[in-house]
């Protein structure tokens, strides 16, 4: 029987999947304040199993969030990462009401955080594969490559500022598992996603990566290693 944890995983993804994301205007985050760790808290990073959490983020999207491709309207990428940059902003500052309380928090403090965090990227892959074998026009709209490229990069940097952030206020003992939770349940389908933008729009990824910066190296400690393995092939092939 599965866990009380993934139960609520799969509840949140699901609802994502079904909710509607309209286009949002909004500033783009230029850059990500690194947030030192101590000792102890670099010391955990070390030691990140993903096994230590019981999420089947895999099954979610199989069951739950691939069916409901087909009930969704077709956005072009620019109006799909307007819509995601924004929700993870609201995310962010709750983040920062935590951060400048100034305490230390546990794993449950900050699991529902990450939960709605993979939610949103998620409801960005079910909007995304709507546009596989759509022409360029409609996969961009009326913004232009480097733009576009531009508005993933910021869905890459508010991800790493608010994962950075928490990873900084929590407890040196839980921090194993809040990475492990962070690489069970939003790795995966930030993989999923730059593997379908690849898909769409070639040379994206490497666009991406000219603008994420500083941020490239916080991915890994963050528990976003498969994000940050496809983004150093695109460095290889460069």
């Amino acid at each position: 029987m599965p866990s009380f944890r993934s139960i609520c995983l799969i509840a949140a993804t699901a609802f994502a999947a079904f909710a509607s994301a309209s286009p949002i205007a909004g500033g783009v985050t230029q850059g990500v304040q690194v947030i030192g760790l101590n000792n102890d808290l670099n010391n955990a990073l070390q030691n990140v199993d993903v096994k230590d959490v019981d999420v089947d983020v895999l099954n979610v999207r199989r069951e739950l969030v691939e069916p409901a491709v087909e009930a969704r309207a077709v956005q072009a990428l620019p109006d799909i990462f307007k819509s995601a940059h924004e929700k993870l902003l609201v995310i962010k500052a709750e983040v920062d009401i935590i951060v400048h309380g100034g305490k230390k928090v546990d794993v449950d403090t900050v699991r529902p955080i990450i939960v709605k965090i993979g939610a949103i990227i998620a409801e960005v892959v079910v909007s995304v594969k709507l546009l596989h074998g759509a022409p360029l026009n409609v996969i961009l709209g009326v913004v232009a490559v480097v733009d576009v490229g531009g508005l993933l990069a910021a869905v890459l940097i508010v991800v790493a500022e608010i994962l950075t952030a928490l990873l900084g206020c929590v407890v040196a003992a839980d921090v194993h598992i809040v990475v492990a939770i962070i690489a069970g349940t939003i790795d995966g389908v930030l993989c999923e996603l730059l593997d379908l933008v690849v898909g769409l729009v070639g040379g994206l990824l490497a666009i991406v990566l000219g603008l994420l910066g500083g941020v490239l190296h916080l991915l890994g400690g963050c528990g976003l290693n498969g994000v940050l393995a496809i983004l150093l092939k695109v460095v290889i092939v460069l």
